[in-house]
C-alpha cells in the first residue's frame, strides 16, 4: 500500500482508540448505562442511536458513542479562514498548477475531460487550490460552499489538509451563469470565502459520487426554482442566503428544536459523534465522525442544509397537494447503509492528507475520509492502519 503521508504533509495525530485495539470485531459493545433518550440500536461498533428529533417532516437521529477515539485538534475550513490560517483559490491565481488526480466512480480519463478548463485562463472549473498556513490540520466536508472567485463551488469529498501544505482539491461550480472575477461588483482576485452551509443533498450527491458538473448545475437550478429564485448568475446561493423574514422563521424553528436536542443530549453526558436525517419519511445521509470536536465544528452547516432541504419538501409537497409525510423509521436508515456496504470498497490517494474509500451502487454512495497512521507497537503485523475521521453515508440522487 502506498504510504500516505509524505515528509511535506506530516503531522503528529493520536488516535488512542486504534493503539489500544479497541475496534475489535470481536468486542462486544453496550450503551452505556442511564443513557438518556436511547434507542438501544447499534450503528456499528461503539457507535449507537439516540432517540430522534422529529421537526414536522424532518427527522434527525443523534449517534455518540461511549469510547471516542483521541484525535488532536482539527479547523474547520471556515475556522481556519476566519483567523487568517487558510486560503482558498483559484487553481492559478497565484498558485502552481496541480496534478490530475481522480473524481469518486470517474476514471482518469473522465476525470480530464471534467476539468473545464477555460480559453485563456489557467483555472479550472473542476479543481481549486486550499492552502493551510496554520500548525493544525483542517477538515473540510465534501458539500462546503465557497463563495466567490470566478464561479461559486462546492467541495466536491471531504479531505484533511495537513498543516503548512497548499494543495489542489475536487470541486463543483454551483453558479452556471459566471465566469469571471467580479461578484455583486466587487472583484475577487481569484479568492473564495467558505460559507458555514453545506448544498442540497442531491447537489453534493452528484458531485460527491457521480463527479457529474452536469448534473450538479441542473439540480442547482431546481433548488432554485423551488425556493422560488432566480438569480442573475444562476447561484444556489440565492437559496442559501435566503432574506424572507417568514422563510427563514420556519427555517430556524427547525434549527433550534435540532440543535436544542443535541444540546441537551450532551448537557447529559453524551459523545456526540454523527448524525442520520430523513425529510418526508424517507432517509436522506448518514454523517460520523471520529471525535465529538469534529462533529460540533462541522455540524452547524449541516444542519442548516438538512432544515433548508426539508422546508424545500414541505412547500413543493403543500403546492402539490401531496399529504403530510409518516414519521421515519431508523430501521430505513440501517436498510440503506447496509444495502450500500454491500459494495467492495475502493480505496484510493488524494492530493491532501488522506486517503479515500468509496462505495456507489444504486442505493447510495459511502465516503471514507482515512488518515493513514502508524500501527501500534502492540500489533505489529502491519506497518500502517487507515483510520477514518469522517464518513458519510447518502441516498442517490433520482436523475431526472
Amino acid at each position: 500500500m502506498t504510504r500516505l503521508l509524505n515528509s511535506s504533509q506530516c503531522f503528529v495525530l493520536t488516535i488512542g482508540l486504534i493503539a489500544s485495539g479497541c475496534l475489535s470485531n470481536e468486542e462486544e459493545l453496550k450503551p452505556p448505562p442511564g443513557s438518556a433518550k436511547d434507542t438501544g440500536v447499534r450503528f456499528d461498533e461503539g457507535r449507537y442511536f439516540a432517540a430522534p428529533v422529529q421537526v414536522k417532516n424532518l427527522t434527525v437521529w443523534p449517534i455518540y458513542t461511549d469510547k471516542p477515539a483521541v484525535v488532536g485538534e482539527f479547523l474547520t475550513l471556515k475556522e481556519a479562514e476566519d483567523k487568517g490560517l487558510a486560503a482558498v483559490s483559484e487553481v492559478g491565481a497565484g498558485g502552481p498548477e496541480p496534478s490530475p488526480t481522480s473524481v469518486p466512480g470517474q476514471s482518469t480519463a473522465q476525470n480530464d475531460l471534467s476539468q473545464i478548463l477555460v480559453p485563456g485562463s489557467s483555472a479550472t472549473v473542476n479543481r481549486l487550490m486550499i492552502e493551510n498556513k496554520g500548525d493544525l490540520p483542517i477538515l473540510v466536508c465534501g458539500g462546503t460552499v465557497v463563495k466567490g472567485g470566478k464561479q461559486d463551488r462546492q467541495i466536491a469529498q471531504d479531505f484533511v489538509i495537513a498543516p503548512k501544505t497548499k494543495v489542489p482539491v475536487n470541486a463543483f461550480c454551483i453558479e452556471h451563469g459566471r465566469w469571471q472575477g467580479v461578484r455583486e461588483g466587487e472583484p475577487t482576485l481569484g479568492i473564495f470565502k467558505s460559507q458555514e452551509v453545506v448544498t442540497l443533498n442531491e447537489v453534493r450527491y452528484y458531485g460527491q459520487y457521480d463527479g457529474d458538473q452536469d448534473a450538479v448545475w441542473r439540480s442547482v437550478r431546481e433548488g432554485n426554482l423551488v425556493a422560488g429564485k432566480s438569480p442573475s448568475t444562476g447561484t444556489l446561493l440565492a437559496t442559501l442566503e435566503e432574506s424572507d423574514p417568514a422563510v427563514l422563521a420556519r427555517r430556524r424553528e427547525k434549527e433550534r428544536e435540532v440543535s436544542g436536542h443535541f444540546q441537551a443530549l450532551r448537557s447529559k453526558g453524551q459523545s456526540l459523534v454523527g448524525f442520520a436525517y430523513a425529510v418526508n419519511g424517507k432517509p436522506i445521509t448518514v454523517r460520523a465522525f471520529a471525535h465529538e470536536r469534529l462533529l460540533e465544528g462541522q455540524f452547524e452547516a449541516f444542519l442548516k442544509a438538512m432544515c433548508l432541504e426539508a422546508d424545500l419538501s414541505a412547500g413543493a409537497a403543500k403546492r402539490a397537494g401531496s399529504a403530510a409525510s409518516q414519521p421515519a423509521k431508523l430501521q430505513d436508515v440501517l436498510d440503506m447503509v447496509a444495502a450500500i456496504n454491500q459494495e467492495k470498497e475502493a480505496i484510493e490517494a488524494t492530493s491532501a492528507a488522506n486517503r479515500k474509500g468509496f462505495r456507489r451502487n444504486v442505493t447510495g454512495g459511502n465516503f471514507n475520509c482515512y488518515l493513514e497512521l502508524p500501527r501500534a507497537a502492540a500489533a505489529p503485523t502491519a506497518e500502517t492502519v487507515l483510520f477514518p475521521i469522517s464518513q458519510d453515508w447518502t441516498r442517490a440522487a433520482v436523475k431526472k
